[in-house]
């Protein structure tokens, strides 16, 4: 039985969904990842504006959430994506940065933006005698979908009485990076939206065995050159955690009209992503406290095929301590 046939016989009683997925699952997750996984951001910011900020640096972020004055004098509320200064080693900030994640092609989005990094300014400004100073920060685009018609840049004019600025927000297009260029530049803040690099093969995939294979075997590969990264240690394993769950959740969400590709991407991910559970542990801390919930964990991985060395590093214990507790688990 091929994987399209498995897939179909699994789902034959249900209805093939049309709506996309409830909420915001792309906003999301871009969220999750700068809130969660804010060192991953480093990377980007180094590849967007040509930095050359260590990774060591630290981002510390500013208020995401801003009231606009409209045109009809009402407030409305706006969110940033991600608003953040960057600390190097001597405390010193280095800069302040701006970047928005969007997933379709949006005309107001330098409208948008303009709002935030003036809100922003405004929000910090700093006032010496009769005179007030804003610092509007650096601002970015991150492109999930592009075309040839997607501009590399977006450009703010300002004419003040003082005489005229120009600035320009780049844009980052997921699409020009492929898996071999996101882990030669560090940018595993991209890896949960690589999926839409595949997008337009979807369709095809949801016929064709051989094309859904190589989708799958790409996803495959992402995800073992992730472990690679980890074990090397350039990533921990929390980090890693993040990563896989954001990228089911993006991957739910962009497969929804495609049931069959939909069920093989999970199939995938299903064993990979219950890790996520391990990262819970650790970020609360409760390796220890909780011993029951680590070694439920460690036997579902263990179940799942991962290797016992695997699965120590990624709980942040020895083989020994892995086997003392899988041994506890009764059946």
């Amino acid at each position: 039985m091929t994987i399209i046939d498995s897939i179909k016989n699994e789902n034959a009683s249900e209805e093939q969904k049309e709506s996309p997925a409830a909420g915001t699952p792309y906003d999301d997750a871009f969220r999750t990842m700068t809130n969660d996984c804010p060192d991953l951001l480093i990377p980007v910011i180094n590849e967007i504006f040509g930095k050359k900020y260590p990774n060591d640096a630290k981002v510390i972020f500013g208020q995401n959430e801003h009231f606009i004055n409209t045109m009809d004098g009402d407030l409305e509320k706006r969110i940033t994506d991600s608003s953040f200064k960057i600390v190097e080693r001597t405390g010193k900030c280095s800069g302040k940065y701006l970047i928005e994640c969007q997933s379709k092609p949006d005309s107001t989005m330098v409208v948008r933006i303009f709002e935030y990094a003036t809100q922003i300014a405004l929000d910090e400004n700093v006032i010496v005698g009769n005179r007030m100073t804003v610092e509007i920060p650096n601002a970015a685009v991150l492109f999930l979908r592009s075309n040839k018609n997607t501009p590399d840049k977006l450009e703010i004019e300002m004419i003040t009485p003082g005489g005229t600025v120009l600035f320009d927000i780049p844009s980052m297009k997921l699409v020009s990076y492929d898996i071999g260029e996101i882990f030669e530049k560090e940018l595993y803040f991209l890896i949960p939206f690589f999926l839409f690099n595949r997008e337009k093969i979807f369709r095809d995939c949801e016929a064709d065995e051989e094309k859904l294979g190589e989708l799958l075997e790409d996803i495959l590969r992402l995800i073992h050159r992730l472990d690679e990264v980890m074990v090397e240690d350039h990533l921990s394993a929390y980090q890693r955690c993040i990563i896989l769950d954001m990228t089911k959740l993006v991957s739910g969400a962009l497969t929804e009209k495609y049931r069959i590709v939909k069920e093989g991407v999970e199939k995938i991910m299903r064993g990979k992503v219950i890790e996520t559970e391990a990262s819970r542990i650790y970020r609360e801390g409760a390796k220890d406290a909780d011993r029951n919930r680590l070694t439920q964990v460690a036997k579902d991985m263990l179940d799942d095929g991962l290797e016992p060395e695997r699965v120590a590093r990624i709980l942040h214990i020895t083989v020994e301590k892995l086997e003392e507790l899988v041994g506890l688990v009764t059946s």
